[in-house]
């Protein structure tokens, strides 16, 4: 509503801010707590722009490999 391009918000200011709170965490200056939270917020967030975004995909800067250790129980969403 404000003109302000979905992919502008998620890296302007959502991701910003998931990096600074990692930093924080690295830090113990924030806890798993807040990491839950932040994760949940950013859930919510995605799921109200993505069906804002279209058009072509920004720049590809990586790849990333996601994996988990067999058997663990843990979960932080």
């Amino acid at each position: 509503e404000q003109g302000i391009a979905p992919q502008d918000i998620l890296s302007g200011g959502l991701i910003q801010g998931m990096n600074r709170l990692g930093e924080d965490f690295s830090a113990n200056r924030a806890f798993v707590p807040e990491m839950l939270m932040a994760a949940r917020c950013m859930t919510a967030a995605l799921a109200e722009l993505k069906p804002l975004m279209t058009g072509e995909a920004g720049q590809t800067v990586g790849r990333a490999c996601i994996g988990t250790v067999r058997g663990d129980m843990h979960d932080i969403g």
